[in-house]
């Protein structure tokens, strides 16, 4: 199940809205795949600092390229 929620998270951090529901995301999600609030938080925390290590290698290389432009539109 905690697959499940991992997939449903990243489709949610993915998606274009932009907007993110901590109550869906931490506990009406988790509570319906029987997942532990406390798991279901450190598998959120660690998707969203894998995006943001992703985002930052990407800046840097943008900023090596000096693409400014580029690294200001970095998600």
């Amino acid at each position: 199940m905690e697959s499940l929620f991992r997939k449903t998270a990243d489709e949610i951090f993915s998606s274009s809205a932009g907007e993110f529901d901590e109550a869906e995301v931490y506990e009406k999600i988790p509570a319906d795949l029987s997942i532990k609030a406390e798991k279901a938080n450190a598998v959120v925390h660690e998707l969203a600092q894998t995006r943001l290590a992703n985002s930052l290698i990407q800046a840097v290389a943008l900023l090596r390229q000096r693409n400014h432009v580029g690294v200001l539109c970095v998600q």
